[in-house]
Formats: structure tokens, C-alpha cells, sequence
């Protein structure tokens, strides 16, 4: 299954190639990561990584080792701590969503390179991982795949068990939350459901693993998915929220907007490039100033006395 392909034209990817042969993503890249914005990390997240795209997804963690510093939880939190120095531009590799894919091909690869990364777990869909039927049904309804898994085999659709999970965390890797259903947590949910998806989606996690959860991811993209009360929750429960708007991380800079820019197994070096040399940072600005101001509000309002 070649995830994250579609049968219409790859405009990004087409404009990617022309960057990477013109120079363009090269000279994006010397300027966006430059040492003269101070030491900074970016971020990317996939979602499933199948068998199909090993190959693919190690060129990846290939060029992510020669261009920048890997980091794990422990470096993530000395760098915005300002207890970190980095020579080159830091990165985070992350993964949403469970699948066992995650556990079985992207893990093994970051093994290999001697990588940690972060894995974000919806809790009911690692239940399903007995349950075929259940886990197609999760991944068509609440992942937002539709119709098209229709077409998948069941390993395509099937989560990591908790035994997975638990053996990740044993190889140094890190677990998040990645919400109870994967729910968009936008303005128009009760605060019940809220605290269902937040908190007691880590509890459930904690529960499972018989570890602290830390981490907390946003599902979905938009800004539309996210809201004052939700980002409440998290910043009361969490130490650290990634999201998907782009922007890279500073020393200082608040542990529950920690940006990364999506990528897949299946795409092609030069997209990938371009998503960790900073040109995803401009065209998803318009959506990250509209977060941060989101992010600015609560937290002023959380320091009134």
C-alpha cells in the first residue's frame, strides 16, 4: 500500500524536483536554517510507514543523519532548556496514528541509524489490535481515510498492541498521546468529550505501559481542530504538544507548540528536503500565526491572578 499517493498530479512534489535541481530548496534551506536565527530544531511527522516504502523511508533517515542533529526526548528538553549547543540544525521524527507499521518497519529502520523517535498513539485504536474488522473501521471513520480502505488487506489498517508499545518505549523510543479517538478538538466539542480525548486518553496510555505520558499530539492538521479549552487541557496534563504548522522550535520557545511539517514513507527525497529545510515554514504561515496567537492568549490567561 504506497501511502500518501494520490492519482492526481503531485504539484508539490513536481515543484519540490524543480527546487532541488535549481538550487532553490538548497538556498531556502541556508537561509531558513541559518545559525543567524540562533540554534533551532524542526520537526516532521509521517503516519504509516508500510513494508512497500523501507527503501524510501531509510533514504530519508539517511539524509536526516547527514544534514541534521537527530534528536530524543531527553536532547529535545535540554535544548529548550538552553542546556543544548547545536552545531547544525536539530531535528524530531515523529510518527502519528499507531499503526503497526510504525512498529514493525519505521522503528527497525531508526534502530539501524541508531535514531530515537516519537510515536503517538490514539488509545482505542491500539485496542483493536486483536480485531481486524474494528481496526479497518477506525482507521476509515476516525483517521479520516474513507472510502479508499476499501482497497487495503488488513495489515495495512492494524495498530501496534500494547506489547509493541511497550517494547518501543524498552528501545529508547518515546510514546505520546495522540487523543482517545483521534477527534478534531476544535471550539464546537462539549467539555466532557475534551477531557475523554485529553486526559483520559493518558491515563489509559499510562495505564497500559506503566509509564508517565509527557507528550501530547494534536490530531488532524487545520487550525479548524484545535481550541481555547482543548489547548487548556493539554498544557494543564502535558509537558509538551506537537502539532502540524511548520515552524521551528527555538531555546525558550513554548514546549506545547512544538511544530513539525508532514511528510510520508512514500514521498520522494526532494519533498522531504524541502518540508525539513524550512519551505513547508512559508506556506503554512498564515495558520501558525493564527495557533500562536491562540497559544498567547490561554497562557496569559492562565498566569492571571
Amino acid at each position: 500500500m504506497n501511502w500518501g499517493s494520490t492519482k492526481s498530479v503531485d504539484w508539490r512534489g513536481l515543484a519540490a524536483g524543480v527546487l532541488g535541481v535549481t538550487g532553490g530548496t538548497a538556498l531556502l534551506g541556508w537561509m531558513l536554517n541559518s545559525r543567524r536565527r540562533g540554534g533551532l530544531v524542526r520537526g516532521v511527522n509521517y503516519h504509516a510507514t508500510p513494508e512497500v516504502d523501507r527503501d524510501n523511508f531509510r533514504s530519508h533517515i539517511h539524509y536526516y543523519r547527514r544534514s541534521f542533529t537527530i534528536l530524543g526526548a531527553t536532547e529535545l528538553t535540554a535544548f529548550l532548556e538552553g542546556a543544548l549547543t547545536l552545531d547544525r540544525p536539530g531535528l524530531v521524527v515523529t510518527f502519528d496514528d499507531g499503526f503497526r507499521s510504525n512498529y514493525a518497519v519505521a522503528a527497525d529502520v531508526l534502530d539501524e541509524f541508531g535514531v530515537k523517535g516519537f510515536f503517538f498513539i490514539p488509545a482505542d485504536f491500539i485496542q483493536c489490535a486483536e480485531r481486524p474488522d474494528a481496526a479497518k473501521e477506525f482507521v476509515a471513520r476516525q483517521l479520516g481515510w474513507g472510502s479508499a480502505s476499501e482497497s487495503w488487506c488488513d495489515e495495512d489498517c492494524m495498530p501496534m498492541a500494547w506489547d509493541d508499545v511497550r517494547d518501543l518505549v524498552r528501545r529508547g523510543h518515546s510514546i505520546g498521546c495522540h487523543t482517545m479517538t483521534h477527534r478534531a478538538l476544535g471550539e464546537h466539542e462539549d467539555g466532557q468529550t475534551l477531557y475523554r480525548e485529553v486526559v483520559e486518553a493518558k491515563l489509559v496510555i499510562e495505564r497500559s505501559l506503566g509509564t508517565t505520558v509527557a507528550a501530547f499530539c494534536w490530531p488532524h492538521g487545520s487550525l479548524s481542530s484545535h481550541s481555547k479549552a482543548a489547548f487548556d487541557l493539554v498544557r494543564r496534563h502535558y509537558s509538551y504538544a506537537f502539532t502540524t504548522f511548520a515552524a521551528p522550535l527555538f531555546v525558550g520557545s513554548s514546549p506545547h507548540a512544538i511544530d513539525r511539517s508532514p511528510v510520508e514513507a512514500s514521498m520522494r527525497l526532494p519533498r522531504v528536503r524541502c518540508a525539513v529545510q524550512g519551505v513547508t515554514e512559508l506556506w503554512l504561515g498564515s495558520q501558525r500565526r493564527r495557533f500562536e496567537a491562540l497559544i498567547e492568549m490561554q497562557t496569559l490567561a492562565s498566569t492571571d491572578p
